[in-house]
């Protein structure tokens, strides 16, 4: 069986990834579609190699609609190629955390550490560079939305709920792949980086406005309205 997580970086995809790979039949391959991978030919032919080396009976990888944009493949025919069943989109419902997470990695080139930090990355907030990455990402899922394939079984998780309610989305997840789950957690290793708040964090903080503070994007209803239109 394979699926997808489907997410933008920064929203717990390395996460969920962590703990699906606890289990003993399920293998979650890391970004097939990341810039770093040469791909020579094909990008599905390429896929489906990838997954041809994968041996456990659940297979899957996470993915980011920049990735599929940039790789110039279509992400209909990535899940009708790896016959696809179940494809989970993972968001965060504080963009502006998600931002900030963003741009502290790209100043520390650091994206994942098995290992906490108690040290405080600071940076200073553009308002203008931070609208422009709202609406990128408002583009790109629309791509998807234009590509989205019809029927493909779909989950929608928030960071939030899979870190504040980690049993019921970790179930709601093996559910839908047929895997049991005995209701414990196992454990990961990635540990959440920069767990300080947005006031420690952003200093320009209390000067930015209202309307970025409270910006919102909330991919659920955003790709739901999508695909509504599109019928």
């Amino acid at each position: 069986m394979s699926f997808l997580i489907l997410a933008n970086p920064r929203t717990g995809s390395t996460l969920l990834s962590d703990l699906l790979n606890s289990f003993a039949n399920i293998e979650v391959a890391e970004e097939l579609l990341d810039s770093k991978f040469e791909i020579e030919g094909d990008a599905l032919m390429y896929l489906q190699r990838e997954y041809a080396r994968m041996s456990k009976p659940i297979k899957g990888f996470k993915v980011f609609p920049c990735q599929v944009i940039l790789r110039n493949v279509r992400f209909d025919e990535i899940v009708s190629t790896l016959s696809v069943k179940l494809v989970v989109v993972l968001w965060r419902k504080s963009i502006l955390e998600q931002f900030v997470s963003l741009e502290i990695a790209k100043k520390t080139k650091v994206w994942y550490s098995t290992k906490s930090s108690q040290a405080v990355e600071r940076i200073f907030l553009s308002e203008e560079k931070f609208l422009n990455f709202v609406e990128e990402r408002k583009q790109q899922w629309r791509a998807i939305a234009d590509q989205w394939p019809i029927g493909v079984h779909t989950i929608f998780m928030t960071y939030e709920d899979l870190i504040e309610n980690t049993v019921i989305e970790l179930r709601r997840v093996l559910d839908a792949l047929h895997c049991a789950f005995d209701g414990k957690v196992p454990a990961i290793y990635s540990a959440k980086l920069n767990p300080a708040t947005l006031s420690e964090k952003v200093l320009n903080l209390n000067e930015l406005s209202d309307s970025v503070k409270n910006t919102e994007l909330d991919i659920e209803k955003f790709l739901k309205q999508l695909l509504q239109q599109k019928l």
